[in-house]
């Protein structure tokens, strides 16, 4: 039996007081085979209820969207509770899953049945250290990093001349990350360099919750429009999805003051608009390079967005990544 069940076990009746012993369900056999390959299952009882567990074979996290859907088709042939059970959830995941009604379980951490009446969290767990989200400097280093390749590593004369950034703003953004434990800082030739040797997948999930949303105002104008699109507009670019009625550009707040001046009419409601414009914390074409908004970016910004075909789209354009 794998550790997790194990923990699981454990878990249940330090919290719940009640003993449970997970056995592999034999009815697994009767799943698409894709569903096979990618979960264990084992069945328990749980205050005389039959519950399912559904273990991810492998640690990489399931988006809660991709998750829901599975978790209806296990549903078919299962009459019970179905428990997504993983040790490491992300906070935004779990909100996520909590969104959607999927119960879920991490040893240790949380449990959320709500089939059962059950939602217990923080208050048994040791309180920890908040973590800060990280500047937009050096938010904009990651992300630049991750449209890249961090393995490789920049100095901050690179960087200056890549994201406009001062040398000074660089130093801490050196230190923010080296606070954090992000990669490693090295010396190149007289420079400190900043670098990442274990992917970029391994950097995304990494600094995940560091990273907040690029957008810092949004408004609506008539006139000229400008050139990186972002948003639904971006968003139908990586997907499938419908693009907007009114477009969606970004540009960062030195562009938006000299674009200002150019002679644009910035209105308080959508009609007549010509542009919807989102105003970043850091510029989106020292990332991108071309007229659509970096994809991490473009998660960041619609991450808290509850419409299925945004997150199906957004779930879409995350598997296109090449990491």
């Amino acid at each position: 039996m794998s550790e997790i069940v194990k923990n699981l076990e454990r878990y249940i009746s330090k919290v719940l007081g009640v003993q449970v012993k997970a056995c592999p369900w034999k009815g697994k056999r009767d799943l698409p085979l894709f569903l096979l390959n990618s979960y264990d299952f084992y069945e328990i009882s749980l205050f005389d209820r039959p519950c399912l567990l559904i273990i991810p074979k492998q640690e990489t996290e399931v988006s809660p969207a991709v998750l829901k859907k599975q978790k209806d088709q296990v549903q078919t042939n299962w009459t019970g509770c179905c428990i997504y059970v993983q040790e490491a959830i992300s906070p935004y995941n779990r909100q996520r899953l909590i969104h959607h009604r999927v119960s879920f379980i991490a040893p240790g951490n949380q449990m959320y049945l709500p089939d059962l009446g059950i939602d217990l969290r923080e208050y048994f767990q040791q309180s920890k250290p908040k973590k800060d989200l990280f500047s937009p400097a050096t938010q904009a280093v990651v992300v630049y990093g991750l449209c890249h390749d961090p393995s490789e590593g920049y100095t901050a004369t690179e960087l200056i001349k890549e994201l406009g950034y001062s040398r000074m703003t660089l130093i801490r953004v050196f230190n923010e990350l080296e606070n954090a434990g992000v990669g490693s800082i090295d010396r190149k030739g007289k420079e400190r360099c900043w670098s990442f040797k274990e992917g970029k997948f391994k950097l995304w999930t990494q600094t995940e919750h560091l990273l907040r949303s690029p957008v810092k105002q949004r408004v609506w104008v008539k006139g000229k429009r400008p050139k990186i699109k972002a948003g639904l507009t971006a968003l139908a670019e990586y997907s499938m999805l419908n693009p907007p009625a009114v477009p969606i550009y970004a540009m960062s707040r030195a562009d938006w003051r000299h674009w200002k001046k150019l002679g644009v009419t910035v209105l308080p409601i959508s009609e007549e608009a010509t542009a919807e414009l989102e105003i970043w914390h850091y510029g989106p074409s020292s990332i991108t390079h071309n007229n659509v908004i970096d994809p991490f970016s473009l998660y960041l910004s619609l991450r808290d967005t509850k419409d299925e075909r945004v997150e199906a789209a957004l779930e879409a354009m995350k598997e296109n990544i090449k990491w």
